[in-house]
């Protein structure tokens, strides 16, 4: 139901109500007293529906997509290459939303298949851009966290993404090739994910040599 149609129902409710009232005789105190009773039930019947009556309308989009340099666990084992978006999440609804999870589908091109990379930390990019030095404590603001977004409100988070590890997993290596990368996201109230965004990018094997062998903590692409 759309919010013009729900005023117009109150209003024709209430003036119905009070129609009924005046032809009973009812004084104006009675009447002011159950009028306002009638327009609290209404903001009650608001509050609890909102979402339902006023739905969300999520639009989450990237801008541009970044490949950071940031310490393997154990360090022993080196440099890794990590994705970094800044990610939008914007609501243009009434209504709000929760965020639940945040999930990036890498498809290499060539290599085929597809690879679920998760959210690891969120990154202080004053600081990240300040340092230069890569990935680390001083410069992370967070583990990611699910969020709630509210009507007509967006968000920028800064967030680091890896591929997701298991014993049943594939192993994901950059290699140079075409890439998609789409963005999906679980709201509370869905079942599944969906996806929100979707970008193309070519790497070449020049962007990943440049990253692990230069000094410089993130390749803009």
């Amino acid at each position: 139901m759309k919010i013009k149609p729900l005023y117009l129902v109150f209003l024709l409710i209430l003036t119905a109500v009070i129609i009924f009232l005046l032809r009973n005789n009812n004084d104006i105190k009675t009447i002011l007293t159950i009028a306002l009773s009638v327009i609290a039930l209404f903001v009650s019947i608001l509050s609890a529906f909102k979402n339902d009556i006023f739905p969300y309308n999520l639009q989450v989009f990237a801008e541009g997509l970044h490949l950071v340099k940031a310490s393997a666990m154990p360090p022993s084992k080196g440099i890794t290459i990590q994705v970094l978006l800044p990610v939008t999440f914007f609501n243009k609804g009434y209504g709000e939303c929760f965020i639940k999870k945040v999930h990036l589908i890498v498809k290499p091109l060539n290599l085929g298949g597809e690879f679920i990379f998760l959210p690891a930390v969120e990154i202080d990019m004053q600081a990240f851009m300040r340092q230069k030095i890569g990935i680390n404590t001083s410069n992370t603001i967070g583990s990611f966290v699910g969020f709630l977004l509210d009507s007509k409100k967006g968000i920028v988070k800064n967030i680091v993404f890896t591929p997701q590890a298991g014993p049943d997993k594939h192993q994901f290596n950059w290699i140079a090739d075409s890439y998609t990368f789409e963005i999906h996201v679980l709201v509370e109230g869905e079942k599944k994910f969906k996806k929100y965004y979707e970008l193309k990018q070519d790497i070449s094997e020049k962007n990943l040599l440049f990253l692990i062998q230069s000094s410089n903590a993130i390749f803009f692409m």
